[in-house]
């Protein structure tokens, strides 16, 4: 190998181990506890039903349980449907302000928070499929489900009384899809089905609008995306994703390479715009007009996408899970990622334990509840760069206490945990704090700092904590280069 080549060589070396140490996402999120069932998690729901202030978490499997968690993952009941369980929502059917868990198998299953059952239907095909709402606008919610077998199918609405309100059979691919909403604005709502095409009917049962998609449902939503007063018609199919207005109209659509199995919409910027992510071959973020926004590759078919502030950045991250567990910031980079035993089936960002702090809830093919936290000290030393950002826009700004505040902030995140800007920099935060007091009036000039940051968990984890410029790759980059230029100059040598 010529001198030349050697060198060069060198430096792709150099790029490539640079390249790959900025490259890795950060692990600012723990496994805090995991559930194993015996069977695989089909559907999970979060909600608070003896109104204590934490949540449960109610999972259900393709071993005929229903599992009853604590907001730490613990096993508090399960309770046996004598068959696969598909599907799992709450709701208040005793109107005692206590949501009671509905749970979908050849039956409907109504339980209590005691485990005691409160109503069982008839015998019914595999319920894969349910949401809940208000269908006849009585002030209590109802049950809507899907039901069916090979080719024949059927889409009921119970009330809390548990009597039928509405059914209707339709043909062709299972209904993967079903939604109820006021389409036209008549202060009625319709029922929008979503198998081999979508269908929608009035409360009446009479047929509406049909819509005929590439392939079978995936899933189907209905939201108002641009605030205009008309709710829009969301449905994922075999590779497309269409968006409807609300008499049937295509509004636009976006071609990918597998069945679209999750629609969730958000503001991930609380900027008053709305985002559709969905989850197909990769998960997509679009805009309320259909512009792509970003796509992001994941390893294996997307299976669901949630969104929620994990961070405490004021935006919210995106979920999504498939073979790995991902999460994304707002720009669709990885935040973070795992890699559970097999894929991801479904996940949920919510604050589970009342903390004040958002967590990960994931069910898997492995069997497995996960239960995820962020990392509150990873957290801080985060907000400390913006807080100190924002103490020096301030200060320039002539906003002498506002930057005080931030930058106290700042201060108080280094001296309690020993980390972020103002470890970094400390000179600098020192010093700007000092200017920002000489610009005070001297009655407030102080050089202590008082503030007190809300601080809800106990703090375990070490001052090591992997932070943006402080993850020690300021050390390792310059200590790799020195090692590879040494070899490259050795190596010439012996030529």
């Amino acid at each position: 190998m010529s001198k030349k080549n050697l060198i060069g060589v060198s430096i792709l070396l150099c790029i490539f181990v640079i390249n790959g140490i900025n490259a890795h996402p950060i692990n600012y999120i723990t496994l805090e506890n995991k559930f194993n069932a015996r069977m695989e998690i089909t559907d999970l729901y979060v909600v608070d039903l003896n109104n204590d202030g934490s949540k449960e978490i109610i999972a259900t499997s393709y071993d005929s349980k229903v599992y009853l968690l604590d907001s730490a993952a613990n096993k508090i009941w399960q309770y046996d449907a004598k068959a696969y369980v598909y599907s799992v929502n709450a709701i208040d059917m005793e109107n005692d302000g206590l949501p009671e868990i509905v749970a979908g198998s050849s039956r409907i299953h109504i339980l209590d928070f005691n485990r005691t059952v409160l109503r069982r239907s008839q015998r019914l095909d595999p319920v894969k499929r349910m949401v809940v709402g208000d269908f006849d606008l009585d002030g209590f919610d109802d049950i809507m489900v899907s039901t069916g077998r090979i080719r024949s199918n059927t889409v009921y609405i119970f009330n809390n009384k548990f009597e039928i309100l509405w059914q209707k059979s339709v043909r062709g691919e299972f209904p993967w899809g079903i939604a109820m909403g006021d389409l036209d604005n008549d202060g009625k709502k319709e029922v929008i089905i979503g198998g081999s095409e979508i269908l929608v009917y009035d409360a009446d049962k009479n047929l509406a609008w049909g819509f005929k998609p590439d392939g079978g449902v995936g899933d189907l939503l209905v939201e108002d995306i641009d605030d205009d007063g008309k709710k829009e018609v969301l449905v994922g199919s075999y590779s497309t994703f269409y968006v409807l207005t609300n008499d049937g109209g295509l509004k636009w659509s976006y071609k990918t390479k597998s069945t679209v199995k999750s629609i969730h919409v958000t503001d991930l910027e609380h900027d008053g715009k709305k985002e559709i992510i969905i989850g197909s071959d990769k998960a997509y973020l679009f805009d309320a007009k259909g512009d792509l926004i970003w796509s992001f590759n994941t390893s294996g078919d997307v299976n669901f996408v949630h969104s929620g502030d994990l961070n405490w950045d004021d935006t919210e991250e995106v979920a999504v899970g498939s073979k790995r567990i991902y999460v994304l910031g707002k720009d669709g980079n990885v935040q973070w990622e795992y890699e559970p035993y097999r894929a991801a089936m479904k996940l949920l960002i919510t604050d589970v334990d009342n903390d004040g702090r958002n967590d990960l809830v994931v069910g898997g093919l492995d069997n497995t509840v996960y239960l995820f936290k962020a990392r509150e000290v990873y957290i801080r030393g985060i907000q400390s760069y913006s807080l100190y950002e924002e103490a020096e826009e301030l200060y320039n700004k002539g906003n002498y206490s506002g930057a005080k505040s931030k930058i106290e902030e700042a201060i108080y995140i280094r001296d309690r945990w020993n980390i972020g800007k103002c470890k970094e920099d400390t000179e600098k935060c020192d010093s700007l704090l000092q200017k920002i007091n000489e610009k005070l009036p001297s009655t407030t000039t102080t050089t202590t700092t008082t503030t007190t940051l809300p601080i809800t968990t106990t703090i375990e984890e070490t001052t090591t904590t992997t932070l943006p410029g402080g993850d020690g790759t300021g050390f390792i980059i310059p200590a790799v280069i020195i090692i590879l230029v040494a070899v490259m100059i050795y190596l010439i040598r012996r030529r």
